[in-house]
């Protein structure tokens, strides 16, 4: 999920860059905005797995006390 996220990301940074050099500046704006929602939900999910990967170790930890 993380991948397709960055990905997509990527995508629309090279779509606005288009736009932005034909000069159409709605679609640099809108390309650009979901370029930066795309990234940001990625790292949101980066940020998500590691959060349940240190609970899942606390949690084993608690156990074996």
């Amino acid at each position: 999920m993380i991948r397709i996220f960055q990905i997509t990301a990527l995508i629309l940074v090279v779509v606005a860059a288009y736009f932005l050099w034909m000069e159409n500046k709605d679609g640099v704006f809108v390309a650009a905005v979901l370029a930066a929602s795309s990234f940001f939900l990625s790292i949101r999910f980066q940020a998500r797995a590691r959060l349940d990967e240190r609970a899942a170790k606390t949690r084993e930890n608690a156990l074996r006390k």
